[in-house]
């Protein structure tokens, strides 16, 4: 892995703005996580796709992949005390993504969740509805939707959104 990190260091010297460099040395920090643990490889990763965002302010993709390295980070036990903290960047970076790239379901999906995580129903509904009003067939955005429904007491609704899953995976 050093020798990648090497490589991946040396392409950003010769090409400082490369911010495809960027995201591939911010998924092997995510990977080196994986497999070690250490809690500090998803720090690099966070800044490497930190630089990347505002490097290209207009690709939605750092945003999105920088929310969920802080829910990752939001997770580790070293990092407890900040996990509001982490979860409030992770939400802001997923409205970032959104703004950029206001078609992909990705956002919405991961923004609902931390709402749904906070108990605000709501809001969380009104991005999963959001979710599929731009991807029709983004089954986990109507899942939340139908688990969503049934913890309101709406059986209705959450059997409509079932029987479209039933239908979106028939076809």
């Amino acid at each position: 892995h050093q020798s990648a990190i090497r490589w991946y260091q040396y392409a950003l010297i010769v090409d400082p703005g490369s911010t495809a460099v960027r995201d591939g040395l911010a998924r092997l920090y995510v990977q080196l996580f994986r497999e070690s643990g250490d809690p500090d490889w998803l720090h690099q990763a966070a800044t490497e796709l930190a630089v990347s965002t505002s490097l290209n302010p207009l690709d939605g993709r750092p945003p999105y992949r920088l929310g969920t390295i802080y829910l990752l980070q939001a997770e580790q036990p070293i990092w407890a005390s900040y996990r509001d903290s982490l979860n409030a960047q992770a939400a802001q970076a997923f409205k970032n993504s959104i703004s950029v790239d206001p078609f992909s379901p990705f956002g919405y999906f991961e923004l609902g969740k931390l709402y749904r995580g906070k108990g605000d129903r709501t809001s969380a509904q009104e991005v999963f509805e959001r979710a599929i009003s731009y991807e029709p067939n983004f089954i986990p955005a109507r899942m939340a939707l139908a688990e969503l429904a049934q913890e309101r007491g709406q059986p209705d609704v959450a059997h409509m959104h079932l029987r479209a899953i039933e239908t979106i995976r028939w076809k």
